[in-house]
C-alpha cells in the first residue's frame, strides 16, 4: 500500500494532505466491511497481469450498472 502510494504521487506521497486522504480511504473501507474484498480482488489482479492476462479493475461511474 505504501509504495503503492510512493509510485502514485512520487514525492507528494509524504505530504499530510496525502496521507490524511490514505487515512480516510481506508477507515471508510474498512467501516463498511471491505477490506477482504479488496485484497481479493488486489490479488485476483496482480496474477492475471503476471500471467498477461487483460484484466479492467475500473468501476462503473455511480448511477450506471
Amino acid at each position: 500500500m505504501r509504495k503503492g502510494l510512493l509510485r502514485r504521487f512520487g514525492e507528494r506521497a509524504s505530504d499530510p494532505v496525502v496521507r490524511q486522504r490514505l487515512e480516510n480511504e481506508l477507515t471508510v473501507i474498512h467501516q463498511m466491511g471491505f477490506d477482504t474484498y479488496f485484497l481479493i480482488v488486489w490479488d485476483l489482479c496482480k496474477y492475471a497481469q503476471e500471467q498477461g492476462i487483460w484484466y479492467n479493475a475500473a468501476a462503473l461511474p455511480q448511477g450506471r450498472s
